[in-house]
């Protein structure tokens, strides 16, 4: 069963980071959610995936699918819904949003994306502030040189570096390669993650629209391949 929530006042998440994507993700009815409910203390609890469909709180939790499920909750008065999502995903974007993708990129460079280049995006939604204090460079490997050497060698790629936070509080994460893009528009959350989600993550892009994402810890060596392999998909599936 799926109904389209469309409430008047905010909803107040259980994590309060992000807030004001998830509220406005609300607002204007993105998520849908259906009926079912168990009992804990005062709150009724319900249980959905991203698409809307209705979990048993069992179907929720399946252990067997954990490492490829995560969660995130909110909370509406005496409500609380728990939304599953995919940690990794295959999709197609519309045309009228992949050329919205791709013009607002374009806002973020000098040279424009090419027409047969692959977009590669790393998205870092939320820094705590321990690491926004650091000095020191971070170690992830998506920072060494060989990273966009590589990359570059597997198609025509077009590498972006993008985070929620300004340039100033990704200090840690920052080096005379890596050039920080502040999405102040929301765009790429709302398209890829619409859940105020609190994560690293990555999108790979051919140049018709199809995507491939991962949200979570993740490596150069996994980039790597998911490149190659959305290259390899996009050439065996003529359009």
């Amino acid at each position: 069963m799926k109904f389209f929530l469309n409430y008047s006042q905010p909803i107040k998440p259980i994590k309060k980071k992000s807030v004001n994507n998830q509220i406005r993700i609300f607002l204007y009815g993105l998520l849908f959610i259906g009926s079912a409910a168990t009992y804990s203390q005062n709150f009724t609890y319900r249980y959905f995936t991203e698409e809307g469909d209705e979990l048993s709180r069992k179907e929720f939790f399946q252990p067997n699918d954990n490492n490829n499920y995560s969660a995130v909750y909110f909370e509406k008065d005496s409500l609380i819904f728990g939304v599953r999502y995919r940690r990794e995903k295959y999709g197609t974007l519309e045309d009228s949003t992949f050329q919205k993708v791709k013009d607002y990129l374009n806002t973020l460079k000098e040279e424009p994306i090419g027409e047969n280049d692959m977009i590669v995006i790393n998205f870092l939604s939320y820094v705590n502030l321990e690491e926004q204090k650091k000095k020191t460079p971070s170690n992830w490997n998506i920072f060494n040189r060989e990273y966009l050497r590589k990359l570059k060698k597997i198609d025509n790629v077009s590498q972006f570096w993008i985070s929620r936070l300004p340039s100033e509080q990704m200090k840690h994460f920052t080096s005379e390669r890596i050039d920080w893009k502040q999405d102040k528009q929301g765009i790429i959350p709302e398209v890829f993650s619409p859940y105020g989600l609190e994560y690293g993550y990555y999108v790979i892009l051919t140049p018709r629209g199809d995507y491939y994402y991962y949200i979570g810890e993740y490596g150069k060596d996994r980039v790597w391949k998911m490149t190659e392999e959305m290259r390899d998909f996009q050439n065996s599936h003529p359009k």
